[in-house]
């Protein structure tokens, strides 16, 4: 329903457009115009015929207007049938309306558009004029505070302030030039609209019928010249207000000239001022300078002549050679050149290079002093180095005795029952210095070696050497009939002795007695069979596990014990 309704309005609205352009289009023509107006219901055309090629023309000589008027009032077309009629059509409609738009009326119609859109925009510029005077105002308000706290030392803000000032005559001659290209656009507008005017009124004049459409378009004339004269008086408005601001940045040209002269001579002080104190500093550093070269002489001269620090406590009192106010300089001076000229004589019969021997000498003599220093150090260093490794080995060795003197007594307590040796260093000595053998039976201590059958002396040196070795057991170790001075006793005693002390080493001995096979692990056994070298090998702990291979040079017996 909205639809149809929105059509309807689109309809009539094209038909007043049609009948307004025909109407036009046949005064041109020079066709009678009939003063009867048009039904509301007989807006869509008014005797115009659509040829082949879309285009509506007026024959003067076949119609007439008052005939097609007579027509058009003998039609009875219902509103279904013009809205089939508008939709079989709507091609030739759009071509119609194209037409109907580069006619006369419609270029009159889109020149006012144009001329409103025009004063809409002078409007709007015209609304704007105050926001840039409040923002102009605005700028103003600050430059004033800032002048206010404007520091006399600084040319920055001098400078800061002609930039806001050369801103603020540019933003004002733009806004001037922005008015005055509105007010020659406004009195083209306003010279645009009384041609229209007269050419409406001329039109009103010629056709009666479309006085309405006219009322309608002076209506707005009307209204646009009335909202032309608002703008013009917005207009002088924002002139009064920017001849009041040009006004008040003439006073605040004024204002920055005479602080502009003030800097100036605040300026001219300042640099008086700078250079007071450029010479204040320069003669500063200048004394700077010469209480470094002073210090640095002083430090030389203290260096060279090292009497210098011992007198220093002398310096200036008085009855002293440093007594700096009873010596005057004159007379210091008449004596030092009387020596000088002493000196001169002299040195004729003096040997001038005795100086630079003297030199040469005390060069040596520093170098050697410095030398001796250097010796005594890295001798301390060495000495320390000794010390520290005497302590480490007294400990190492220490350690060492305690531990050797409690195995062997143990090892040749178990080849020798109820014997007991130790070492001990001789009366007077330490263990530094030298260790001795001393054996006791039966808890007697014998008082030489000597007293010892053979047997006994090699079973002590024998647990001696396996005690030495106890002390950093070795995986494997190696013995060769060893008890073959022994009897059967010591060599079972040494069999037992092995298995006891050295549990985690393998021990290959050559043996020919019964007593250091009882204790082997694994028996190797030589013998001649038909003439052939053979070996055999016995697990002694094991039976099953027997194995002979031959052997053509092995003539001993070779038992291993763990």
């Amino acid at each position: 329903m909205a639809k149809r309704k929105a059509e309807e309005a689109s309809m009539q609205t094209l038909m007043v457009q049609l009948k307004a352009t025909l109407i036009a289009k046949c005064r041109t023509e020079g066709l009678p115009v009939s003063g009867t107006k048009a039904q509301p219901a007989q807006r869509l055309v008014a005797a115009m015929q659509v040829d082949s090629d879309s285009e509506v023309a007026c024959a003067p000589e076949e119609v007439d207007y008052q005939e097609l008027h007579a027509r058009w009032d003998r039609t009875d077309i219902t509103l279904e049938e013009v809205e089939s009629l508008y939709g079989r059509d709507a091609r030739e409609l759009a071509l119609l309306e194209d037409r109907i738009n580069r006619s006369e009326h419609a270029t009159t119609e889109q020149s006012v558009q144009d001329m409103q859109t025009e004063l809409q925009k002078l409007q709007e510029d015209i609304q704007n004029l105050p926001e840039e005077k409040k923002a102009l105002e605005k700028s103003s308000k600050q430059l004033e505070k800032d002048i206010k706290s404007l520091d006399s030392g600084r040319d920055e803000r001098i400078k800061y302030f002609e930039r806001q000032v050369v801103e603020l005559k540019k933003a004002a001659k733009q806004n001037v030039e922005k008015i005055e290209k509105q007010r020659e656009k406004t009195e083209q507008a306003q010279v645009e609209v009384e041609v229209l005017r007269n050419e409406l009124q001329a039109l009103d004049a010629k056709d009666q019928d479309s006085g309405k459409g006219q009322e309608a378009i002076l209506a707005e004339i009307e209204q646009m010249s009335e909202n032309l004269e608002a703008k013009k008086e917005s207009y002088t408005s924002a002139g009064e207000r920017l001849e009041i601001m040009r006004v008040e940045l003439q006073n605040l040209d004024e204002s920055l000239g005479q602080l502009a002269e003030e800097l100036t001579g605040n300026k001219q002080k300042r640099e008086e001022k700078e250079l007071e104190q450029k010479r204040v500093t320069h003669k500063i550093q200048q004394l700077q300078k010469d209480d470094k070269e002073s210090h640095v002489v002083v430090a030389r001269m203290e260096k060279e002549h090292p009497w210098i620090q011992k007198e220093q406590a002398l310096f200036g009192k008085k009855g002293t050679d440093f007594d700096f106010q009873g010596n005057h300089y004159q007379q210091n001076k008449g004596r030092l050149e009387k020596l000088n000229s002493e000196q001169k004589k002299l040195s004729k019969n003096i040997n001038k290079k005795a100086m630079v021997m003297f030199e040469k000498a005390e060069q040596e003599y520093k170098d050697l002093l410095s030398r001796r220093d250097i010796i005594l150090n890295d001798k301390s260093k060495i000495e320390k180095v000794i010390k520290d490794l005497d302590e480490k080995k007294s400990e190492t060795l220490r350690r060492t005795w305690k531990k050797v003197n409690k195995d062997f007594d143990s090892i040749f307590g178990t080849l020798l029952p109820n014997a007991g040796a130790k070492l001990e260093p001789p009366q007077g000595m330490d263990e530094t210095e030298g260790l001795e053998i001393k054996v006791s039976f039966h808890g007697v201590w014998k008082q030489s070696l000597t007293e010892l059958s053979g047997g006994q002396r090699s079973l002590l040196a024998l647990s001696l050497v396996l005690a030495l070795l106890l002390f950093k057991p070795a995986p494997m170790y190696i013995l060769d009939e060893i008890d073959s001075a022994l009897d059967l006793s010591h060599t079972q005693n040494i069999g037992h002795m092995i298995r006891t002390h050295f549990p985690h080493s393998q021990f290959i001995v050559v043996s020919l007695k019964e007593g250091m096979f009882n204790h082997a692990n694994v028996l190797f056994r030589t013998r001649f069979i038909d003439g052939t070298s053979t070996v055999t090998r016995y697990a002694i702990r094991d039976e099953d596990d027997r194995v002979e291979m031959p052997a053509k040079k092995k003539a001993r017996t070779e038992a291993t014990a763990k």
